[in-house]
Parts: structure tokens; C-alpha cells; sequence
């Protein structure tokens, strides 16, 4: 068992209802027994939600939603586990909003919210070799958001969506990187961060869904988004053409520009940063919709996608800098950044879906792609996301309303990565890459199936559910990644979860 939760819901009088939920892990105090030097997550969340229907025209409601979660390794279990490095992550996230929905007429409706985030991070984390300081982070951020969007229908060919946001950003950066060593085996200095990131998103959008010569339909629009804090201002249009051959099948083309802001936490690293384009990506998607069957239906799609003004470091100049987190966890200090960054991604995917019916449901999916960028000396290089291809099956088998059996299958390619230049490694203790082969290795392919079987017990006025579930059933070992160990001075993998079962009881009443 993983952990416990419970979940309690009911009426507020005639007029509205409520919902409360906790879930906290223990799969920590489990697990620790067994394996006292693994480093295992603690996490919980709670969440709570009230509907009040004011009148017939006008509807409130609130919500929270509050999320923990803690993780801790010393240094003694850090050199048993050779790991590289050691320390702890506590982080705290709380959510508070409210939502009024307010119906003009038959015509038309709007909902405004306002909502208010509190984040705070806690990171502190030490290389095992030296003890040397790493990383350490005690961030705290604040965001305040006012949205409003509000849907007239005009007649029955026209009807309109159009709104607006202001978000209050107040973030204060305390962060600590130490000096280290990179994978191209330079030596970056160490950096002190004790500042602000204070401004306001400003953000208005429109769209007009027009129905024409009864089997075409056009939805199109546009968004401004101004961001004072570095002053850029983005306009962002988008279109989507449909048209529907039979009620069975349908054709669509769809286009749009859309950006995305640089994370805060690089642009507070300097004043230099505010003068970066805005992240931009160009999107191209055809689509294809048929019913095969009452319950079936086969989706394909086609896409491309050409990213432009992505920052990217001189000195790291073959490393895509929105990857780093998936490779670092985190993203490290930068010295300079230019926004002359590219990448596209271009694919097809294939998804056939049974809806339950009888006593079967299930869902089929393939995808082919590809995802690469170009370096800063102009060369193209898989991005670390690019496992080429993806097959999932997923479905389920109900006897009886006390049986239930699931089964999910995935396979997948393995994702690239950069191999080490392993004297250079070697002689220096810590992994460097061999820069002549960016990404152009792929690890082991993924394979994993899981199983759940659900047994349900029927009481005059409750229920009972136990259930089964075994994650990786056959065992495969699957790499996610291969990392220097710094402790062996060696090159290991670090493999995912093996064979895991789960044993879940859910009581209703």
C-alpha cells in the first residue's frame, strides 16, 4: 500500500453542494523497513470545493487546493547509494480561488474568478565527493489572477468568446548556486541571487466561431499578452477549420502562433535577461475524425510545429536550454543567453478508442515524430524528448458489476542522449560529454505492462472496492537515464521501478 486518502462529499441544503478530499503517501515508512538507504518522497495533498447556486442566473463557487511534498538523503546514505549528490527538497503549494458564473439570457453567459497561488521552495543540496554547497534555493512566490471570460451567441451561425487577465506576479528569488563543473568541462562560477521578480501579466483574447453552408465551421481569434517585468508584448492569433463530410466524419486544419514566457527563475538571473524575445512556436495540425462503429472511433493527426527565439548559452552551445530540466532536474546558473534558438517538431499520430459499451472498453494509440534543434554554431541535434516513436494499449473487461480487469501495455523508443567522453570523465572525476556526438545515442527501448484487477462488495447502504494493481509485471528494467557516478568514477544506469504491487481499499458510504 502507497498511502491513504478519503474523500467526503454531500449538499448544501437545495441550492449547492461540497466536496473535501485528503491523500498523504507513506510509501516512505514502507519501503524504508525493507531498504533503509533508499531516499523516498513524502506527499500529500488536500483539496476542498464548494458549489452554491445564488439564483437561477448566478452560480459561486470556491475552491483550494493545497499539495507537500518532502525529500531527504544524508551523506552517509548518499555514499552508500553512490550518489553524486545529497540534501533535501520541501515544497508547499496552496491555491485559493473563487469563480462567479453570471447567465445574461439564453444567449450568452460569462464566469470571472480570482485566484491566489502561494508557492514556496526548499531546496539544499551538497556533492557528496567534496561536501561542496551546490545548489541551495529558499524561494518564495506569490501570484494574484483576475480572469473574466465571457460566450455571447449571436444566432445560429455566430457566436463569439472574448475576455481577459491580470496576474500580479511577486516572486522573491533567494538562491545559491555553487561553482561547478559542466559537461563540456567548464568551470562555472559560483552564483548569489537575492532578488525580486515583481510585475504584472496583462492578457486579452477573442474569438469568433462562425458555422457556414451547414457542414463548415470556422473558429478563429487572437491573444495580447504584455508582461511588465521585461515589457515584451506578444499577439498571438489562431484558426481552426472544420469540415464535416457525414455525421460520422469529419476534416479539420488548424494553425496558430503561440509563445511561452522564459521561466522566472532565469531571467532573475540577470538584468541582461529582460531584453529576450519571448519563446515562440509556429503550430500546423490537420486532423482526421471517423465512427466506425457507435462506441469506436478512429482519430489521426498530423502536425508540425517550427519553435523560434528559445535562449540558448553560448558557452554550453550544443545544449538546448528548455531540456535542461529533464536532464538536470533543475535548470543550473547561466553567464549569457542569446534568443536566437531553434527547434521544430513534426509527427503523426494515431488513436482508435472504444467507449464502454456492453462489458468492454479500451484505447489503441501509435505515434511516429520527430523533435530537434539547432545548436549555437548552426548544427541540428535530436532534443532528449525524441523517442521517435509510441504504442500504448489500454483497456478493460467488466464480467460484472462485482469484476473488474484492467490492462495498460507501453512501448516507446528510447529517448537520445549525449555519451561521455570517458578518459576526459575519467581524469576528471566528473562526467563530460564527447560534444562530437550530441544526442546521438538513444537509450533502450521502454516496455512496461500493468495489471489491475477491481473486486466491489455491495452493503444495504455501502460498498466496498479492493483492487489489485502490479506495475511492471514482467520485471523489465528499463534505463532512464545513464549518469556519471562521481563516487566509482564510472558510468552507471539508473533504471526505473521493477515489478511493484499495489494493493488499494476504498470504502463508500
Amino acid at each position: 500500500m502507497a498511502g491513504a486518502g478519503a474523500a467526503v462529499e454531500g449538499p448544501i441544503g437545495r441550492k449547492g453542494n461540497y466536496l473535501f478530499s485528503f491523500n498523504r503517501s507513506y510509501l516512505d515508512l514502507i519501503v524504508n523497513q525493507i531498504e533503509e538507504d533508499s531516499p523516498l518522497p513524502k506527499y500529500g495533498d488536500a483539496q476542498g470545493k464548494l458549489i452554491y447556486n445564488l439564483d437561477d442566473r448566478n452560480r459561486l463557487t470556491l475552491l483550494n487546493v493545497f499539495s507537500m511534498d518532502k525529500i531527504y538523503l544524508d551523506k552517509d546514505k548518499a555514499v552508500k547509494n553512490d550518489a553524486n549528490m545529497y540534501g533535501s527538497t520541501n515544497g508547499l503549494t496552496n491555491t485559493i480561488g473563487a469563480n462567479w458564473q453570471h447567465i445574461w439570457s439564453d444567449k450568452g453567459y460569462s464566469n470571472t474568478s480570482l485566484a491566489y497561488t502561494y508557492v514556496d521552495y526548499d531546496r539544499d543540496y551538497s556533492r557528496t565527493i567534496t561536501q561542496q554547497q551546490l545548489y541551495k534555493n529558499n524561494t518564495k512566490e506569490n501570484i494574484v489572477r483576475l480572469r473574466n471570460v465571457n460566450y455571447l451567441k449571436l444566432n445560429l451561425q455566430n457566436s463569439i468568446e472574448f475576455g481577459g487577465d491580470l496576474s500580479g506576479v511577486f516572486t522573491h528569488f533567494n538562491t545559491f548556486y555553487g561553482e561547478y563543473d559542466d559537461q563540456y568541462g567548464n568551470t562555472t562560477p559560483e552564483l548569489k541571487i537575492d532578488n525580486k521578480v515583481n510585475g504584472y501579466k496583462l492578457g486579452t483574447f477573442a474569438i469568433h466561431h462562425l458555422n457556414f453552408l451547414d457542414n463548415f465551421k470556422l473558429d478563429y481569434g487572437a491573444r495580447v499578452d504584455y508582461f511588465t517585468y521585461n515589457k515584451n508584448v506578444n499577439v498571438s492569433p489562431r484558426a481552426t477549420l472544420t469540415y464535416q463530410f457525414n455525421p460520422k466524419t469529419s476534416f479539420s486544419l488548424s494553425t496558430g502562433l503561440f509563445h511561452q514566457n522564459i521561466p522566472n527563475k532565469v531571467l532573475v538571473q540577470s538584468d541582461d535577461f529582460r531584453s529576450l524575445k519571448t519563446p515562440s512556436s509556429v503550430h500546423y495540425i490537420a486532423g482526421f475524425n471517423h465512427m466506425l462503429w457507435d462506441a469506436t472511433r478512429l482519430s489521426v493527426e498530423v502536425f508540425y510545429k517550427d519553435y523560434y527565439n528559445f535562449p540558448i548559452n553560448p558557452t554550453q552551445p550544443t545544449m538546448f536550454l528548455f531540456d535542461q530540466v529533464q536532464v538536470y532536474g533543475l535548470f543550473w546558473s547561466q553567464q549569457a543567453l542569446e534568443d536566437n534558438g531553434r527547434a521544430n517538431a513534426k509527427g503523426i499520430e494515431v488513436i482508435l478508442q472504444k467507449k464502454l459499451a456492453e462489458d468492454l472498453y479500451g484505447l489503441v494509440s501509435g505515434s511516429l515524430s520527430n523533435s530537434s534543434y539547432k545548436d549555437y554554431f548552426g548544427n541540428w541535434h535530436n532534443r532528449i524528448y525524441d523517442n521517435r516513436f509510441n504504442f500504448n494499449i489500454e483497456g478493460g473487461y467488466i464480467p460484472s458489476n462485482d469484476w473488474e480487469f484492467k490492462v495498460r501495455w507501453v512501448y516507446a523508443g528510447g529517448a537520445p542522449y549525449t555519451p561521455f567522453d570517458y578518459e576526459a570523465s575519467k581524469e576528471a572525476g566528473v562526467g563530460i560529454w564527447d560534444l562530437s556526438r550530441t544526442n546521438s545515442s538513444m537509450l533502450p527501448d521502454y516496455h512496461s505492462m500493468n495489471i489491475r484487477i477491481d473486486k466491489r462488495f455491495y452493503f444495504s447502504s455501502s460498498s466496498l472496492l479492493v483492487y489489485l494493481s502490479v506495475w511492471n509485471v514482467y520485471n523489465r528494467e528499463n534505463v532512464a537515464f545513464y549518469y556519471w557516478n562521481e563516487v566509482k568514477n564510472e558510468i552507471e544506469a539508473q533504471t526505473q521501478w521493477s515489478t511493484l504491487p499495489v494493493l488499494g481499499i476504498e470504502y463508500e458510504f
